[in-house]
């Protein structure tokens, strides 16, 4: 699954790894090796090969990575700020070559209206719902649980993609910690829950600086994929791509990680 491997290169976009354009000793600007960045070149190779959805994924997050990170630097002109793009150009070339098949025969015989249709409505039907992630799954063995997910599936039409979005007991929990964890960093008492959570669990710095970026991943994930979210801006020109429900996945696996990683 490419999710782990794009989340592993935003973090590492965030802390600063993927430089490759530095001064050399003429002072003059020149490629350097850098083994994050080209292990993420080979990644987002990897993700447009894993369908357009994940290429279009996996560019978003480095771009949500890419913001973060230039948002702690204090400065959207600091070295750094190239990489990040680089990787969505070549996730972008990888998956242009895959398709060029493609392209070649639709010029020969134009396009087939019928197959594959979508309209900008379809991505809001389609789109992710903060609730689909709190419920349980369509058909879940425990009997209770499953009637509260047919009773809410009755009452919206939720489609059958929206309805296994759900992130399961420990992806909520973990997904809400993040949440609230956004919430305790504008905290100053002493008492809050965000202290009582760092000195329970012997957070370090390093830990707390993860799942800070976590959180916020979390929430621009969110922001951006939902409903009536931002993501409504890209399918007014792309209604192609119009299950962004399938972002629930970088979602699920952010609040995982962080339960695997610190609890």
């Amino acid at each position: 699954m490419i999710v782990p491997l794009s989340v592993m290169v935003g973090l590492w976009i965030v802390s600063d790894k993927l430089q490759i354009f530095g001064l050399n000793q003429k002072q003059q600007y020149s490629i350097k090796w850098n083994k994050f960045f080209f292990i993420s070149a080979l990644i987002a190779i990897l993700a447009s090969m894993s369908g357009v959805y994940y290429a279009y994924y996996s560019c978003v997050f480095f771009v949500f990575a890419w913001f973060l990170r230039n948002f702690k630097k204090g400065s959207f002109a600091n070295k750094g700020t190239v990489e990040p793009l680089l990787l969505c150009l070549i996730s972008l070339i990888t998956l242009i070559a895959l398709f060029f098949p493609t392209f070649i025969y639709q010029m020969q015989h134009g396009y087939n209206a019928s197959v594959g249709g979508r309209g900008v409505w379809q991505s809001e039907y389609y789109g992710m719902r903060l609730i689909d992630l709190l419920l349980p799954i369509t058909s879940h063995q425990v009997e209770i649980l499953s009637n509260l997910r047919d009773h809410f599936n009755y009452l919206v039409d939720a489609s059958a993609e929206r309805t296994s979005s759900s992130l399961g007991f420990l992806g909520v929990i973990g997904f809400l910690f993040l949440l609230m964890w956004l919430i305790g960093k504008n905290l100053s008492q002493e008492n809050s829950l965000l202290d009582r959570t760092i000195k329970k669990f012997s957070l370090s710095k390093n830990d707390q600086n993860l799942i800070s970026d976590l959180a916020i991943f979390n929430f621009l994930l969110l922001l951006f994929a939902s409903v009536g979210g931002l993501v409504m801006f890209i399918s007014i020109s792309f209604p192609s791509i119009r299950s962004h429900v399938r972002f629930s996945i970088f979602i699920a696996f952010t609040s995982l990680f962080l339960i695997g990683d610190n609890f």
